[in-house]
């Protein structure tokens, strides 16, 4: 009984260690999106719709980035587990294979077609306009993402979090700073509004480039090899890399498709229900890092458990991370509930935006548990063992086939308040976690991923 209460504790001691860098890298990059946004809210409601809007084009790139990267991740976590360095590099060059050709073409749509993106996610003239200047000047925060996440999927996997935290951290004080200056014209700079909101965050992104280089490469960190290895690996070893990071690729692409036609329908709403919309997101995405690192330390500590070939002791790990991101989610949630209207009054919303707001506030921070035991089911334990197909089919199924349609009748259709549009979408939730549930308790997930490679 003492030694299993010790296990317990060790596990609990080496689960904080990896989530709070996560955590904190996590809060860092979603407090400096809170603070983008409310500069730019400073200008407006226009200007935050707008911007907003054309945000989520950076997020659709970053869920198809990241699908490919949490396939790969399957592999390097279970490399870790027997210190495969070579492996997990092989898996960085097949990564960068497809991350740095996406980010390629996303950026060049930013930069060369901008109007024709705003003019399908929204049909009000002023957010178009808003929208297109920032794209074209934010274009450089689309290649750093396909260059970036690799390298930073790799340092979580190997469990040197403080890494991303450390480059986040400074990333976030360049980009702060330099709002600070270029969209309101402070310490002898012009004043460029939304477009200096776009052009610092190019800025900030572009130097999370070079430090990676730095302190991957030139400091000789234990992913640091000569470049040739990391483009090293034969067909047989792409094949089976690529198996699974079809599904998750698949995955994710479909679900950013799928919440870029969620914001689409909200973005043909009305400026105040999208400002409304747009300002609980940023508010919100502060608190919830808690809990979506649940769904990070499953794919680490799982994966590791399984790629070791210690099936029982992932299952147990598994349970453990479960009940943590319920104790996490929920705390989360009545946080949001206690704090979240007051930071609304940061935002310059008008009276209407105002009380929209508070319900949009409401409405989601109940919904953060259903998020969070999501994100550690697909993201984290059913991926840690390359169940992705599964995963694939429940996400994107349950998305298509129950969300967007209520989502768009609700708001399209019948014209409900966007708040009560929210709430019909958790109806795919439930659904989706349900089955999730299913499909964990049968323990078809448990697969060692590197066996024979």
């Amino acid at each position: 009984m003492t030694a299993t209460v010790e296990k317990n504790d060790n596990f609990y001691k080496r689960l904080i260690q990896v989530m709070l860098p996560i955590v904190a890298s996590g809060v860092i990059a979603s407090s400096l999106s809170l603070l983008d946004n409310l500069m730019v809210g400073s200008l407006g409601e226009t200007a935050l719709s707008g911007v907003g809007l054309a945000g989520q084009l950076g997020f659709f790139e970053w869920m198809v980035v990241f699908g490919f990267c949490s396939g790969c991740s399957t592999f390097y976590a279970q490399f870790w587990g027997p210190r495969d360095l070579a492996g997990i590099r092989k898996t960085i060059g097949i990564n960068w294979c497809f991350t740095v050709p996406v980010g390629t073409l996303f950026t060049l749509m930013a930069v060369f077609c901008p109007r024709l993106i705003m003019g399908l996610l929204t049909n009000i003239p002023e957010m178009v306009e808003t929208g297109s200047v920032y794209l074209r000047y934010v274009c450089v925060n689309f290649i750093a993402v396909g260059f970036c996440q690799p390298l930073y999927m790799s340092l979580k996997a190997t469990q040197q979090t403080k890494i991303p935290l450390m480059i986040s951290s400074s990333s976030f004080i360049i980009d702060v700073v330099l709002n600070y200056m270029l969209i309101f014209g402070n310490l002898g700079c012009p004043a460029l509004g939304v477009k200096g909101a776009a052009i610092a965050t190019g800025a900030a992104r572009g130097y999370e480039i070079v430090m990676l280089i730095i302190v991957v490469f030139v400091r000789q960190n234990i992913l640091a090899a000569p470049l040739k290895e990391f483009f090293s690996f034969d067909k047989s070893f792409a094949r089976r890399v690529l198996k699974n990071t079809k599904s998750t690729t698949i995955n994710e692409s479909l679900w950013g498709f799928a919440t870029l036609t969620y914001s689409a329908i909200y973005g043909r709403l009305d400026i105040s229900s999208y400002a409304a919309y747009q300002a609980c997101s940023a508010i919100m995405d502060v608190f919830v890092q808690a809990g979506f690192a649940c769904g990070d330390a499953s794919l680490i500590f799982v994966g590791e458990a399984l790629g070791k070939n210690e099936k029982e002791e992932a299952r147990k790990i598994s349970a453990r991370l479960l009940k943590t991101g319920l104790i996490v989610s929920v705390t989360v949630a009545v946080i949001i509930m206690a704090v979240g209207p007051f930071m609304l009054q940061l935002f310059a919303l008008t009276e209407e935006g105002m009380a929209k707001a508070k319900l949009v506030m409401l409405v989601r921070a109940l919904g953060v548990p259903f998020n969070v035991l999501i994100a550690v089911f697909i993201s984290g334990i059913f991926r840690s063992g390359g169940d992705t197909r599964f995963a694939a089919i429940t996400e994107i199924s349950t998305m298509y086939l129950i969300g967007i349609p209520c989502v768009y009748v609700a708001g399209l259709v019948i014209g409900l308040p966007v708040h009560w549009v929210i709430v019909c979408s958790y109806i795919e939730n439930i659904v989706k976690l349900t089955i999730c549930f299913n499909r964990y308790r049968s323990g078809k997930w448990l697969n060692n991923m590197i066996e024979n490679m």
